[in-house]
């Protein structure tokens, strides 16, 4: 064999080989706990064989390509085909789809069946006549076999579907990037394997040039990897809530075992792999278990629960606030909870009292607290003036169903950041419930007119939109003032007022926008 062959062989097969190998050590050291990771090491490992097998087959004697052909490309295909199959399912639809979580055992089923095959075929079927070039070793190529390679093309359509099925679960924009990266990655192979295997091409590429799509997924995984931060660590994909260091951070899986946590939780005696359960346990505090996983499932969450745990040893009794979501990041499932330690509080606030008198997801005070100071107010100062606003939302609805819940309740929080800057040190803000704040404001000097707080809270609002990602998200009020004591001389006239003033405003604009369209 001559030198040169050698040579076309090593960069046409080795090359390609070596690439996928490191390719799939670069996934496989991201996080080597996942399956996603070992499917995308498989499944770049099964075309480091397929590339290993050719070249091997054009250094043997030609008697050997087809029994090589037969008991290892083969079957060493349908198993990239199987891992495939289940690496797409997984990162697209796999992570939010309990119903279909015995789905992946039909993908190894091509797998199981060519191996039978293989096993069981019969040695005259080894005997195939082959095209023997200069350089390369074909099979036999004529007009079927270009059919037949349009057919086994379309095993590779489902991995393009599954992935546009998953650009409509996702609640990120990074998430539909990568997604969109990735379905375009695969609509692009399925070109370049129609092209490539065109009969024009024989005698010109190597034997079977469509195997080498797979250093386009491969390189598309890794790109991906470094673009769109996929197939990252847990606590890189986490990396922000991990740096809230005066919190305890613990994140479980979909089956609801520990998987990361920040250092101050350190002091809970953490293990990887520890069920919610026998945490809950542990500490004594059995009578929640079911009321948080009930939370996290079927509401928006928790938001600030009071929990008293017993740390032992010199640690004794502390007091926490436990807040806990439901995330779907990366297209996986998982469980957050944040504890915050208000041990130290307690001491100088009664909790129960604070509870009792502010909204817990916003800070403000409540229904029930802001009642209370109006009527307050309207007592002690029958005769001095002062504003009472309602604020009310638009698009809200459509910002939580679009975005998600975990992102509506940023709004609220900048919403009542926003109200509470607002006031500043000139009245106080409350949250009635859903997306309707309330105001009272007392100072005429800097309000002189109720027309100035409704152009200077808007303004306000149009300045401070909340940013996710990349996106933009705007705040829209709509914004009612009644004025205290001359339109109403209890807190239910004013508030009647109010309401009608804010669906006034609202209704103005959603005319405006119809003339506009």
């Amino acid at each position: 064999m001559e030198l040169e062959n050698i040579l076309i062989y090593f960069i046409t097969y080795i090359v390609p080989a070596a690439l996928m190998l490191a390719f799939s050590f670069v996934i496989l050291t991201r996080n080597i706990n996942n399956i996603e990771h070992w499917l995308g090491f498989a499944l770049l490992n099964t075309f480091t064989i397929l590339y290993m097998s050719e070249f091997i087959r054009h250094l043997l004697p030609e008697e050997y390509s087809v029994p090589i052909e037969t008991y290892v490309s083969t079957p060493v295909g349908i198993s990239a085909l199987s891992f495939a199959l289940h690496f797409f399912w997984k990162v697209s639809l796999g992570n939010d789809d309990r119903k279909a979580s015995s789905l992946p055992v039909l993908f190894y089923i091509p797998l199981v069946a060519g191996i039978l095959i293989a096993l069981f075929i019969e040695r005259t079927d080894l005997e195939k006549p082959l095209d023997v070039q200069e350089v390369w070793i074909y099979f036999g190529q004529d007009q079927a076999s270009f059919y037949a390679l349009i057919g086994s093309s379309l095993f590779l359509i489902p991995f393009y579907w599954m992935l546009r099925k998953g650009i409509e679960r996702t609640h990120t924009t990074q998430d539909r990037q990568l997604l969109t990266f990735l379905a375009k990655v695969m609509g692009i192979s399925i070109l370049l394997i129609l092209i490539l295997g065109l009969p024009a091409f024989h005698d010109i590429l190597p034997p079977k040039p469509y195997q080498f799509i797979g250093l386009i997924i491969g390189w598309g995984i890794v790109y991906s990897m470094y673009k769109y931060n996929f197939l990252s660590p847990m606590n890189k994909q986490y990396e922000t809530l991990f740096n809230m260091q005066s919190n305890y951070i613990l994140i479980f899986n979909s089956n609801w075992e520990l998987t990361d946590w920040n250092e101050p939780s350190r002091i809970f005696n953490l293990k990887i792999g520890m069920s919610f359960e026998e945490i809950i346990h542990f500490y004594h505090v059995e009578e929640h278990m079911e009321k948080f996983k009930n939370m996290l499932e079927n509401t928006d969450g928790i938001h600030e629960f009071p929990l008293s745990v017993d740390f032992g040893n010199d640690l004794g009794l502390h007091h926490l606030l436990v807040d806990g979501k439901r995330f779907i990041k990366n297209r996986k499932v998982a469980y957050f909870y944040s504890a915050r330690d208000v041990t130290n509080e307690r001491k100088t606030m009664d909790q129960l009292e604070y509870v009792a008198n502010y909204d817990q997801l916003t800070g403000v005070a409540n229904r029930g607290a802001f009642v209370r100071f109006a009527e307050q107010y309207i007592s002690d100062n029958p005769d001095k003036p002062a504003y009472f606003g309602l604020i009310d939302l638009d698009y809200f609805k459509e910002i939580n169903d679009f975005y998600g819940h975990h992102v509506g309740d940023q709004v609220l929080q900048v919403t009542a950041n926003i109200l509470k800057q607002f006031v500043g040190g000139t009245g106080i803000v409350g949250r009635l419930g859903g997306d309707e704040f309330v105001l009272a404001i007392d100072d005429l000097d800097t309000f002189p007119s109720d027309e100035l707080i409704i152009s200077r809270l808007k303004a306000l609002f149009e300045i401070n939109p909340l940013i996710i990602d990349d996106d933009l998200i705007p705040i829209v009020p709509s914004v009612g003032i009644s004025n205290y004591p001359n339109e109403g001389k209890n807190y239910d006239e004013l508030y009647m007022l109010a309401d009608e003033r804010m669906y006034h405003d609202k209704n103005t604009k959603k005319s405006t926008n119809q003339e506009n369209i």
